[in-house]
């Protein structure tokens, strides 16, 4: 197995200009008063039997790799995008 060491660099803001800054809503959320931005209930509290592990967030991602390849399949910017994409 090799490792590959990433970094990320942040932007950092003062908290008055991140106050200033307009709240949007995404445009393909309907009722925005509705939406929860989880994927998983982060304090489930009591009713929960267990604490939401690594392969929860596996099976997330593997449920939405159908979806992944449909879009890739469509990317009209990518040259052979329908091979590419399996």
């Amino acid at each position: 197995t090799t490792t590959t060491t990433t970094t990320t660099e942040r932007t950092t803001m003062s908290p008055e200009a991140e106050e200033m800054r307009p709240m949007v809503p995404f445009p393909h959320i309907k009722d925005v008063s509705a939406y929860e931005p989880t994927t998983f209930e982060y304090n489930p509290g009591d009713t929960h039997p267990q604490p939401i592990k690594k392969r929860d967030w596996i099976r997330v991602f593997r449920m939405s790799l159908p979806e992944f390849t449909k879009r890739a399949k469509m990317d009209a910017s990518v040259e052979d995008s329908e091979r590419k994409s399996e």
